[in-house]
């Protein structure tokens, strides 16, 4: 990410997860339009140029067209640099920066002819529960049958996706919105669709010796042992995961820092201490899958993109619109809702007159950023209207 656009997106993305968590139904829906307003932002980064931002599907030459079809190494080929090289920012996505972002990665690979029952189940899904995928949506990569052991495409034309949950700065102890959505989504694609975890993402549950029996092919898995055996016969590299490869044991090793082991998927939730104080481990409706759900959850939030159109749009709703919702929760919530929702925010921070100087802060640093002023002014109208409660 770029060090401005991290700089606005770290806190607003902060703000909107709390809202979104909060007894007052209209501060957390408004948590959830600012999310899938980030979700806009972020699907137009793909296709156009906009402010801060280097396209990612580009030729070299910086062309794009919508839809983009064509190969990989061709299409995700933008010129750009390893850190960013002033306000315009050229610096790659994946650049470090000064960048406070920082995300779980979850890629399953799917059986491509039940690419449509899949696309269904998840609009299936987010009808039930407000769902945002505010990091460029959900990606879909393709690949041919493989007939390489572990592959995730091994004897199947597959579809891969990919969506990245956003960590919270305290990625242990705070949930991400939409939780209960992925979750449920995550569990539908493994244990409906027979979907693949990518080895190298997602959290520790995927990698469960029951995921791995659910997601390798018995032929493959033998041969690949039989490999194991042959090169390594006294274990001398054996670890936990080989452990589960060949069934001698189910130990995973986590992160230790963990505390509530289903907020970066390290277990399936079976008690409310899994999940975030402010959720309940509960199933969907018309679903079996335990899953972190914020209590008191609002119904699926809809934006129409169409009154904004990006890039613009988007900037013209942040300085617009936004005030204006936060005026509605300050009308509607009551006084309990937004201590509870200022303490959330600025959970170290108890005197008022200390809060108001921390938002000061906050607010002159954004306000040196040129490319994303009016988003950094918006910003600043939403902590600071949230704070004056």
């Amino acid at each position: 990410m770029y060090s401005n656009f991290a700089q606005v997106a770290s806190l607003a993305k902060e703000v909107a997860f709390t809202l979104t968590e909060s007894k007052c139904a209209t501060a957390s829906t408004l948590g959830y339009t600012l999310l899938h307003l980030f979700e806009y932002y972020m699907e137009s980064g793909l296709l156009m140029s906009v402010p801060d931002w280097v396209p990612i599907y580009a030729t070299q030459e910086g062309k794009f067209k919508n839809p983009s079809v064509g190969y990989y190494d061709e299409m995700f080929a933008p010129i750009c640099y390893n850190e960013p090289q002033g306000i315009l920012g050229t610096a790659c996505i994946w650049s470090h920066g000064l960048n406070s972002i920082t995300i779980l990665d979850n890629e399953f690979s799917l059986d491509l002819a039940r690419l449509g029952d899949f696309i269904q189940a998840v609009k299936a899904i987010v009808k039930k529960t407000p769902t945002a995928f505010p990091l460029i949506g959900i990606l879909m990569r393709f690949s041919d049958r493989s007939d390489i052991y572990m592959s995730t495409s091994y004897g199947r034309q597959s579809v891969h996706f990919e969506f990245y949950l956003w960590n919270r700065d305290d990625i242990y102890g705070s949930a991400s919105g939409s939780l209960a959505g992925y979750q449920t989504i995550l569990q539908t694609l493994t244990k409906e669709f027979n979907g693949r975890s990518h080895w190298g993402k997602s959290g520790m549950v995927y990698h469960s010796r029951d995921m791995i029996d659910l997601k390798l092919d018995e032929t493959a898995r033998e041969k690949f042992v039989a490999v194991m055996n042959k090169y390594d016969p006294n274990e001398v590299f054996m670890n936990s995961f080989g452990h589960r490869i060949k069934r001698t044991g189910d130990k995973i090793d986590i992160d230790p820092l963990t505390t509530h082991c289903a907020l970066l998927d390290n277990c399936f939730c079976s008690m409310d201490s899994d999940c975030s104080s402010a959720q309940i481990c509960t199933k969907l409706p018309g679903y079996v899958y335990n899953v972190c759900k914020t209590e008191n959850e609002v119904d699926p939030v809809t934006f129409d993109r169409s009154l904004f159109p990006a890039p613009f749009g988007i900037m013209s709703y942040l300085v617009s619109d936004v005030p204006t919702l936060v005026n509605s929760v300050i009308a509607n919530c009551s006084l309990t809702d937004a201590l509870g929702t200022i303490g959330s925010l600025i959970p170290a921070i108890t005197p008022v007159d200390q809060a108001l100087e921390t938002v000061g802060t906050l607010s002159e640093k954004l306000g040196e950023l040129k490319s994303l002023s009016d988003a950094a002014g918006a910003v600043d109208d939403v902590v600071g209207g949230i704070l004056h409660i």
